[in-house]
């Protein structure tokens, strides 16, 4: 399945980073497929990996000149986030914002920290 408009947005700087990575790792063919891989009390945590084969179920958007693969629930829960890159003191990387997921917090024993 292919989505014309996609329901995830990415960052200019994201886009560029995705696809210098993907031109110095010879990938520049591939798709980026992101996959849920667990949950804390800030939502949904993500893995994002190079992917040449799209699976029949696949939703493939296309951002920004960088393809990206999700599986029908990974999308549904993707939808309304924003891909960035974050390059501060702290922290440099890629990250996946999900407003939707972050705003239920997380319930009784969450030892994650922050008031609840």
């Amino acid at each position: 399945m292919e989505i014309e408009v996609a329901a995830v947005e990415i960052t200019n700087l994201a886009a560029t980073k995705i696809r210098d990575i993907m031109n110095q790792q010879g990938e520049k063919d591939a798709a980026i497929r992101v996959v849920v891989v667990g949950m804390a009390c800030s939502g949904p945590q993500y893995m994002m990996a190079f992917d040449k084969e799209q699976k029949a179920d696949d939703v493939m958007m296309e951002m920004s000149g960088v393809k990206f693969l999700a599986d029908p629930d990974t999308y549904g829960v993707l939808v309304g986030s924003k891909i960035d890159y974050v390059d501060d003191l702290m922290h440099q990387g890629f990250t996946i914002v999900n407003p939707n997921a972050a705003a239920g917090g997380c319930g009784e024993g969450c030892s994650c920290g922050g008031n609840h």
